[in-house]
């Protein structure tokens, strides 16, 4: 039995270059040997991905003093599970998939008033993607734009 954990780490740089943190992401050793990104539960992979990360790995080692991204869909948000990753290293990356329910909105205020921080990925400027989000845009903390 393999018992080898595996994560990617993407760097996130500033319009500098600069690192300013690394976006940590699920990956796996298939049956055939390759790595493979593909996952039927992105709640689960981002779980097993902090989890991993945490006890496994160690946080230093994988992102130093840098912050961690971690992307949480609609369903991780929602739950306690998100609680037990530290605010203070991590930034929560809100997919550009998720829909802005009114339960949505609430867990991010509450959340943000916990301490946690959020990132929104692949931010468009598209009349849809800003009607979703603009409710939240008071409490994300960082835009990632890809360049």
């Amino acid at each position: 039995m393999d018992n080898s954990v595996y994560i990617a780490r993407q760097p996130i740089v500033t319009d500098e270059k600069k690192i300013y943190g690394y976006e940590l992401l699920f990956r796996s050793i298939e049956n055939d040997g390759l790595e493979s990104a593909q996952f039927g539960d992105g709640t689960i992979a981002s779980t097993r991905v902090a989890v991993n990360t945490l006890n496994h790995i160690g946080l230093d080692k994988v992102v130093g003093d840098e912050l961690a991204f971690i992307n949480i869909d609609s369903d991780l948000i929602l739950t306690d599970a998100i609680l037990s990753v530290p605010k203070d290293r991590f930034v929560l990356e809100l997919l550009e998939t998720i829909s802005i329910t009114e339960a949505m909105l609430e867990r991010i205020k509450e959340l943000k008033k916990l301490g946690f921080k959020f990132a929104l990925d692949d931010v468009s400027c598209s009349e849809e993607f800003l009607n979703n989000f603009r409710p939240i845009f008071p409490y994300l903390y960082i835009l990632k734009l890809d360049a």
